[in-house]
C-alpha cells in the first residue's frame, strides 16, 4: 500500500552474475493497477492508500534514474525522507498546542478562561518546551542537509525524538481541553491521530533507535554469541 502521485517510484531488482542490483525507474500513472482502496483510516485522511500492480509493464532505459543502482542509494532518500517527517512531527505539534492555546484562552470556567489556571499553564509550557526543542532540533537538521553534512544517525535521531515529543504535545493539548478535546471540530483529536502515524512510519522508533546505536558504537545485529566457559 502506498500513496497515490502522479508518478510512481518503483523499484526493480533482480540478480544478475550472482549479486543483487537494483534499478529504479519513474514509472508513468498510466501502467498501474489500482484495486485494495484502504478504507476506515484514522489519519491524515486526505490520502488515498490503495493496493497498486503493475503487470506487463514495459519501462524505457530513458526512464532509469541515473547513479541509482544499489540499496545504499536507495536509503538515501529515507535519509531526507525521516528528515522531512522529523519536520512533519513538528508541523503535528505546532497545529495542537495552538488550537489547544486558542481554546484555553476562549473557554471559561469559574468565571474566567481556563487558561488563567495554573495546572493549565503548567501544560500549555511543557508543550511550548518540547515544541521549542524540537524547532530547534530540526533547524539544525536542514542547516546540515544544505551542507552536504546530514548523516542516517541525523536523520533517525531527529525523527526518533520529534516523533515521540509530538506524542506528549497532542496528549496535553487534548487533556487541557477536557472531552471537547475528542472531538473533530476542535482539530485536536486529529492531531491525536496524525501524531500515531508519523509515529510509525519512515522507520519506527525501534529501527531508527537500532541505526543511531551505530553512531554510539553498539551494533544489536552483530553483537557475538558469548562462549561459554570450560570447566
Amino acid at each position: 500500500m502506498i500513496s497515490l502521485f502522479h508518478f510512481l517510484f518503483i523499484l526493480i531488482s533482480y540478480s544478475k552474475i550472482n549479486k543483487l542490483s537494483f534499478f529504479s525507474f519513474l514509472t508513468p500513472f498510466r501502467y498501474a493497477t489500482l484495486r485494495e482502496k484502504r478504507e476506515g483510516n484514522i489519519q491524515q485522511r486526505s490520502e488515498t492508500n490503495q493496493l497498486i500492480t503493475l503487470t506487463d509493464c514495459r519501462i524505457p532505459e530513458s526512464d532509469r534514474l541515473q547513479k541509482c543502482d544499489s540499496f545504499k542509494d536507495t536509503a538515501k532518500v529515507l535519509q531526507m525522507t525521516r528528515a522531512g517527517v522529523a519536520w512533519q512531527a513538528v508541523g503535528c505539534a505546532r497545529g495542537a498546542y495552538e488550537a489547544a492555546l486558542k481554546y484555553t484562552k476562549k473557554r471559561e470556567q469559574f468565571g474566567k478562561p481556563i487558561a488563567s489556571f495554573q495546572l493549565v499553564q503548567n501544560h500549555l509550557v511543557e508543550m511550548v518546551a518540547n515544541l521549542t526543542a524540537m524547532q530547534t532540533m530540526c533547524f539544525r537538521l536542514s542547516e546540515l542537509q544544505d551542507e552536504g553534512l546530514l548523516t542516517d544517525e541525523h536523520a533517525s535521531l531527529a525523527k526518533v525524538f520529534c516523533s515521540m515529543r509530538t506524542r506528549d504535545v497532542v496528549s496535553q493539548a487534548r487533556e487541557v481541553m477536557g472531552g471537547n478535546g475528542i472531538l473533530l471540530e476542535y482539530d485536536v483529536a486529529r492531531f491525536v491521530a496524525d501524531a500515531e502515524a508519523i509515529y510509525s512510519y519512515e522507520g519506527t522508533k525501534e529501527i531508527n533507535t537500532l541505526i543511531y546505536s551505530l553512531h554510539l558504537g553498539v551494533n544489536a545485529t552483530r553483537t557475538k554469541t558469548p562462549t561459554r566457559a570450560k570447566g
